[in-house]
This record gives C-alpha cells, structure tokens and sequence, in this order.
C-alpha cells in the first residue's frame, strides 16, 4: 500500500476509501461525519484544523489535545472481511511521555492493532502506521497519551479492502552504486509498486516495462508522468585563509559536512501532440548574454536580479 484512492463508503463495508478531514470544519470533533461513518471525541478533546502547514496532505489534520484524549470512528456497518489501514502520524511536542494506539473495536471486545511511543519524531508527518482490521470490527478508536501541551496530528486515514490490486510503478533512484564492468548486473534504479486492497496479497517476482522510440507515437497525443524520488548531495564546504603567508604559505583548508544528503521528491507531466506545437512555460525568466554585432550567445554572464 502507499496511496489510497479516494472512494465512498458502501453498505457492506468499505472500498479502497480515504479520510483527509478536508470536509469537516475547523473546530472539535462532535459526531462529524467522515467517509467511513461519524467520528466522535471519547475522552479528553480533539479539534479539526485548517492549516496547511499542519497538514499532510490538503488543508486539514484531525488534532488530539494533550494529556488523555480518544476519538472513535463508528463505521456505519461491521466490516465484512479483514481489512487494511493505514494513517500518518505527527507528535505535536518532544515534551514529556508519549503514547498512541489504534484500537479495533468488534463484538468480541477490543483490540490494540497498532502503536507508537517516544521514539517518534516532531517536526513531519514521520511515521505511517499500518494496522489490520479484523472482520467484523465496528469502530476504530484511535487514542493519545502525552503532555499536557501536546498531543498528536494525524492524516490521511485511510482503509483499504477487496483483492489486492497493482495501481502504479514509480522509477526510484536507489543511491549512488559503482558499475562493476565484469558483474552480470549492476543496479541502475529502483522500483515503488503500489497497490491498493489487502485480500489475497501477492509478492512480486518481476517487472517487464518496453521503451519506445519517439517516432511509435508520431500522430498521437497524450501525457506522461515521471515521479522521481532521490537523495540529493549537498557537501558544506568551509574555507580558511592562513594568515601568516610569509611564514606557512597560502594554506587553504576545506571541511566537508560528514552527512550531506536529504531526499526530495518531484513529479513532471510530459505532454506529446500531434500538432507539434511546443507549450509555453508558466512561469520563466530566459537571460541570455550575446557578443554585439554578431549575437553570437556567449557564456560567463553574471547576473544580478533585483525585484
């Protein structure tokens, strides 16, 4: 699993359906209804709100206060078949203990499917939890444990049954590897299956893809979407002078940060036409730097741009 589509809840149970409390208004949480059934405040308080900044994804994050606080996700009928969930969490301070567990609530009592404690972070939605439902569960209660001026942020809920579907391969950078000349493989990326549905899991084996050439889509139109995810270098270097150069010389000196990577992700549409017609860019500045007379483009220009 690692993106739900979006879908209504059934009769029967629920379908590949996701909840970014996008729809609720700011505000504490009172019999509001969600895609799954109405979600209500147990103990303690939960509010909605709307900041993107404290959201995962949208506008919208469900809040539990500090302190001792619950809510509870009533579905409006048992589930049907054992099915998979999964949230993104966000402690809302380092202070003090921490605790948060996702509870399963069916006729035959509760029980605890998934936790967290101290050991996550603040600052980022940095864990997802992924729990099982069993069959039958009526409600998901979801509870927190922690200071009194903390709590925890929680998103993109979201539970996923039926057959287990392949939805998308994302091409991944897995990180700098050496190209043995004589090594029957060497690793050139990586591959992010995602699915959606947990009933009859499988594990892949392999994937075949084609490449084809520019001329196979003459004539046509379309769209084409690239999603790269990777670790990108950024070495700090510091520099130093010596300033006793009669007695030592010009020493120069350079300290490099010992652990220069972050990870980014980014995502292009390439769109291919018929008509050939090239498409402007939204937004874009083109500074080009010409020898006079013959405007011949020349390199080396600085620029300095003031707004």
């Amino acid at each position: 699993m690692y993106k739900p589509l979006i879908a209504a809840l059934i009769g029967c149970g629920i379908a590949g359906a996701a909840e970014s409390f996008e729809k609720l208004p700011a505000g504490s949480v009172d019999n509001s209804p969600t895609e799954y059934g109405p979600l209500s405040t147990l103990t303690g308080e939960a509010r909605i709100l709307k900041e993107a900044r404290l959201a995962r994804s949208g506008t919208s994050a469900l809040r539990l206060m500090g302190g001792e606080s619950s809510v509870q996700l009533n579905f409006a009928a048992p589930l049907t078949e054992d099915t998979l969930g999964t949230l993104w969490i966000q402690r809302w301070t380092r202070q003090g203990d921490f605790a948060f567990t996702c509870t399963a609530v069916t006729p035959e009592g509760e029980k605890e499917v998934a936790a967290a404690g101290n050991k996550l972070g603040v600052g980022g939605y940095k864990q997802r939890l992924e729990f099982t439902l069993p069959a039958g569960t009526t409600a998901l209660r979801l509870s927190c444990r922690s200071h009194a001026e903390g709590g925890v942020l929680i998103d993109d809920l979201a539970l996923h049954s039926g057959k287990m579907e392949v939805t998308s391969l994302t091409f991944i950078n897995p990180g700098p590897f050496p190209l043995l000349k004589r090594a029957p493989v060497n690793p050139a990326f990586a591959l992010q299956v995602q699915t959606e549905g947990a009933g009859e899991p499988v594990e892949p084996e392999s994937v075949s893809f084609s490449v084809y050439p520019a001329d196979s889509i003459a004539g046509e139109s379309g769209s084409v979407q690239f999603t790269l995810r990777a670790d990108v270098y950024r070495y700090g270097v510091y520099y130093a002078s010596c300033a006793e150069v009669d007695q030592y010389g010009a020493i120069q000196n350079y300290i490099c940060d010992t652990d220069p990577t972050r990870s980014v992700g980014v995502s292009a549409i390439s769109k291919y036409s018929a008509d050939e017609v090239p498409e402007e860019p939204d937004t874009a500045l083109k500074i080009v730097k010409v020898e006079s007379g013959t405007e011949t483009p020349l390199a080396g220009a600085i620029f300095e741009v003031k707004g």
